[in-house]
């Protein structure tokens, strides 16, 4: 469904849509996938860090799997998929870019959201350095 939804939505447009599905909390995923893109349709110019997850919850009532599952849906998959495509852009010697999206959660918190305010924070805190490397 996402594969047609991709290319009808691109259908007489200008440029090309590729879909793959990984799980982004998975490295070993997410790097084959980079590989796979860079190999099949060459490098990518930015990556938009968009995973978001959530149990609305009383944080008492959050099992630590549920608080695994929204903080490395959202953490891990944020900084693997980011260091995947920024070492392959380190090493072509290419530029890139980056953009995380965030949440007011961060900033000003929010009921029931306590391991996705978390997690979106620890995106934050990478975006940020990243911002100043090279």
């Amino acid at each position: 469904m996402l594969r047609e939804a991709a290319e009808e939505a691109s259908a007489g447009r200008p440029g090309r849509v590729h879909v793959d599905t990984v799980d982004i909390r998975q490295f070993d995923q997410v790097d084959e996938g980079m590989q796979a893109i860079w190999a099949e349709h060459g490098p990518l110019t930015s990556v938009v860090n968009n995973a978001g997850a959530n149990f609305i919850a009383r944080t008492e009532d959050l099992s630590p799997r549920a608080f695994h599952a929204v903080t490395s849906t959202i953490m891990d998959g944020s900084f693997f998929t980011s260091t995947a495509a920024a070492r392959r852009w380190i090493a072509d010697g290419l530029p890139g870019t980056i953009l995380s999206n965030l949440t007011t959660w961060v900033w000003t918190g929010s009921a029931f959201v306590v391991s996705a305010a978390m997690a979106k924070a620890a995106v934050h805190s990478m975006t940020m350095p990243l911002s100043l490397s090279r």
